[in-house]
């Protein structure tokens, strides 16, 4: 694993809150990224983080749970070394 993202729609402040407590680096918010039925497109913030600064930040404390492009569930041994805990 070289880079973790967390994305998020900014409207969302709790949820916009938690990548930056835990260390991430917002890198861009990107406009009318997500398309909904009947409602108007929503904008997303994406927050990054390397593997250099996974182990010195308030995130490498808690257990992660990794997930693929796709939504699936990554066993421990798959992502690289990076573990939460």
């Amino acid at each position: 694993m070289r880079r973790l993202e967390i994305q998020c729609d900014p409207a969302n402040l709790s949820s916009a809150a938690i990548p930056a407590k835990l260390g991430f680096i917002h890198q861009v918010t990107i406009a009318a990224r997500v398309h909904v039925p009947d409602a108007e497109p929503r904008d997303t913030m994406i927050w990054a983080m390397d593997r250099r600064a996974w182990p010195g930040s308030p995130a490498a404390v808690h257990e992660a749970q990794w997930f693929d492009v796709d939504g699936r569930r990554l066993p421990s041994g798959q992502v690289g070394g990076l573990s939460g805990r």
